[in-house]
């Protein structure tokens, strides 16, 4: 069995909720949260320290980092 390293972790657009432990474990240290997200458990990344959300302002990824003290990034989006 081979295992895959990434340093960031895009999740679906048409995720809605993420369950606690749902992405725990792992070596990557940011994750893109669509704003379409509207419940995340507070677990969601098992004992990961150091995550950089990024998120829109406003939406549910924001509480959660902000909630777990991990950096968070506003995505930008081009007109």
């Amino acid at each position: 069995m081979s295992y895959r390293f990434f340093l960031e972790m895009i999740l679906p657009a048409a995720l809605n909720i993420i369950e606690s432990e749902a992405f725990a474990g792992g070596s990557y240290n940011c994750v893109y949260i669509a704003a379409g997200v509207n419940s995340i458990e507070f677990e969601a990344f098992g004992d990961k320290i150091g995550l950089k959300v990024h998120g829109e302002y406003g939406s549910q990824a924001e509480t959660f980092a902000v909630e777990k003290v991990f950096l968070f990034a506003h995505i930008h989006h081009s007109a």
